[in-house]
């Protein structure tokens, strides 16, 4: 499944057979649109020129918790850090899903 969008991404998360839980680097959340999530970005008062996006998967029929996400979210900022982001979904502020590293 090619996500061109984050509302694609949040939407691909909600019918995923096993629970998910979105987890962004700016944001641990669990939102309906990109424009909420862009709102809830706003009120860190930083303006924001990318967003990493993954998900993780929950247990028996339970998504994960906030602190079930916090390890996981941690590796996520540091693996962005290291410049390892093969396993996120890069999208630019207006919600759409940027390609990195492509030749021109």
């Amino acid at each position: 499944m090619t996500l061109c969008t984050v509302d694609q991404l949040l939407q691909a998360v909600r019918v995923e057979p096993r629970p998910q839980r979105p987890s962004f680097v700016f944001a641990a959340v669990e939102l309906r649109s990109f424009a909420g999530l862009a709102q809830e970005a706003a009120q860190f008062g930083k303006p924001w020129g990318m967003v990493f996006a993954a998900a993780m998967s929950g247990l028996a029929g339970q998504a994960p918790t906030s602190a079930d996400a916090d390890q996981p979210l941690q590796r996520m900022v540091e693996s962005i850090r290291e410049g390892r982001l093969q396993a996120y979904i890069p999208f630019d502020p207006q919600g759409q899903a940027v390609q990195l590293g492509s030749a021109p």
